[in-house]
């Protein structure tokens, strides 16, 4: 086995995770705060890979709450997020 703590992907650490995503009837939610205002993206992938739902804006300083307009069935989703190019991966099950 290869240890792999010391490999950079460009992926935050659960650490420094971007935002906290989460299932709420059905949608998915995502809080996250930003030091200044700024482009959030966020990307909606199914366990094939293949993008469901892309979903951008742009969010003021502070504490912000999305919901995502994305038509989901029950199932498992990867959901990135990306603000000033800094990305989050996070897994959410519906």
């Amino acid at each position: 086995m290869y240890d792999i703590t010391s490999i950079t992907t460009g992926v935050a650490s659960a650490k420094d995770n971007l935002a906290n995503v989460y299932a709420n009837d059905k949608k998915i939610v995502v809080d996250f705060n930003l030091l200044e205002a700024s482009a959030v993206e966020f990307d909606v992938y199914n366990t094939q890979g293949m993008l469901i739902s892309k979903q951008n804006g742009t969010f003021n300083n502070g504490n912000n709450h999305v919901v995502l307009n994305a038509a989901l069935k029950t199932g498992v989703y990867m959901v990135k997020i990306t603000i000033d190019g800094r990305f989050s991966i996070n897994k959410i099950i519906l």
